[in-house]
């Protein structure tokens, strides 16, 4: 899917003081509608275990995959929202070491797609199913990157570096931390809901939150894979030859 336009504009939200809890009355929560992303095909192909080069998807696999991404375009509505925290010191140690600020952010693509995906599974092809659900989480992916690269735009404007997105439960940051989240982003601005589980409804969304400060290490590639343990997944995304994770300044 290509959805190419203008940087998407967010609306601004500050709510009632005391309203909605002691974290949110001090926020500006900062939300998009429809958020223009671009999807690439290679990595969906990479969701579905194709390595280009060495493995890639046959002719048939190639139709089936743009089927689906075509049939993806009507059940996808793209959606975001972040705020930013300020810290009241630094950590030393740990995810936001060097921090100033926290910027956290709730993205999905809506249930319709995941809705589809169910049905294909019930009418016995699972394919196609297969398939879907991988747009699907490449989409989100993509709306995700979209929400992550107007934080730092917005963020460079104050002479300030942020450092690549991490999510809850990835090394170092407990899942606990979804409650926090969602403390601050409630779901009547991201339409994400948080599961007493801590598992997110849309399935297809994501939640993070990404580093802010002048002494944070800022990425040269953004790869959410560098804080994961799962060495040797086969779905490990890695940095380009010659490129460094991060670095400092």
């Amino acid at each position: 899917m290509s959805r190419r336009s203008a940087a998407p504009r967010a609306k601004a939200y500050r709510p009632a003081e005391g309203h909605f809890g002691p974290l949110e009355e001090r926020l500006e929560v900062h939300v998009f509608e429809n958020v223009p992303f671009v999807l690439d095909p290679l990595e969906v192909h990479r969701l579905l275990s194709y390595v280009p080069g060495r493995r890639p998807p046959t002719r048939p696999i190639l139709q089936r995959i743009e089927e689906m991404i075509s049939e993806s375009r009507t059940l996808i509505e793209p959606r975001g929202a972040y705020a930013i925290r300020r810290l009241k010191e630094a950590p030393a140690t740990g995810p936001f070491r060097g921090a100033e600020m926290v910027a956290y952010c709730v993205c999905t693509i809506s249930k319709k797609l995941e809705n589809r995906v169910a049905e294909l599974s019930k009418k016995g092809e699972p394919l196609r199913a297969l398939i879907l659900d991988a747009v699907g989480s490449a989409s989100v992916e993509a709306v995700t990157d979209v929400v992550n690269a107007a934080i730092c735009e917005r963020i460079g404007q104050k002479d300030l570096f942020t450092n690549r997105r991490i999510s809850p439960g990835y090394r170092g940051w407990s899942i606990e931390a979804q409650k926090e989240i969602f403390e601050l982003i409630p779901t009547r601005f991201s339409g994400v809901t948080l599961r007493p589980t801590l598992f997110m409804d849309p399935r297809k969304s994501i939640s993070a939150a990404i580093s802010v400060g002048r002494d944070v290490p800022h990425s040269k590639y953004v790869t959410i894979c560098a804080y994961c343990n799962l060495t040797g997944c086969q779905f490990r995304r890695h940095p380009e030859p010659g490129q460094s994770e991060s670095t400092h300044t």
